[in-house]
């Protein structure tokens, strides 16, 4: 999307973003370029999960939501048990 904006010439009054998104805007922010755009695809394509995750990737993100709900729940049992 960037990439197209870029080359449509389309000057941005605001930019906003969640996650990536943001990330993404705050660069072109600084200045929108064709090499900024080049660097920006070149980190998001170049990323892997363990980068983002970890060096257990998945797995690790996954026992970290099972812990948490694991945690909620039993403070749900405690809650209606007390």
């Amino acid at each position: 999307m960037p990439k197209a904006v870029f080359e449509a010439e389309i000057e941005q009054d605001l930019l906003v973003g969640t996650s990536a998104g943001g990330v993404n805007a705050a660069s072109i922010g600084q200045g929108f370029t064709a090499s900024l755009l080049e660097n920006l695809a070149n980190i998001w394509s170049g990323l892997t999960t363990s980068d983002v995750f970890g060096r257990f990737g998945i797995r690790s993100m996954l026992r970290l939501l099972l812990d948490a709900l694991l945690r909620k729940l039993n403070e749900r049992i405690q809650q209606y048990a007390g």
